[in-house]
């Protein structure tokens, strides 16, 4: 079976890249809501619209709203690797990882 070649460009831009890795992490989030599975929450292309200054660009209102969400996404991928290390044994009821430090909370939050 041979494919035919698609005439569109299979570059991105950072901002469409960034949309889509949003709507990843929240699919993440669901499904993690769902079944308690945890599942990386990603910031590459947030990370990549900073250093194109990308984001520069954006009206003020949506630049916070993104910004605001990716701050969730931190908070959520930092607690989710406590969780997991408590878990595993590896953290031992430190301060880090209070109950009000709860991963399900903070994937919650970036709904």
């Amino acid at each position: 079976m041979q494919f035919e070649e698609t005439s569109f460009d299979m570059n991105v831009g950072p901002l469409q890249a960034m949309i889509d890795e949003i709507d990843f992490n929240l699919a993440a989030v669901k499904a993690g809501g769902e079944d308690r599975s945890e599942c990386p929450l990603r910031d590459e292309q947030f990370s990549r619209s900073i250093r194109m200054g990308s984001v520069s660009l954006l009206a003020p209102e949506l630049k916070a709203a993104i910004i605001d969400a990716y701050v969730a996404v931190g908070r959520a991928s930092v607690m989710g690797h406590a969780a997991i290390a408590k878990r595993a044994g590896g953290v031992q009821g430190s301060a880090s990882v209070a109950a009000s430090s709860d991963s399900a909370e903070a994937f919650r939050k970036c709904e």
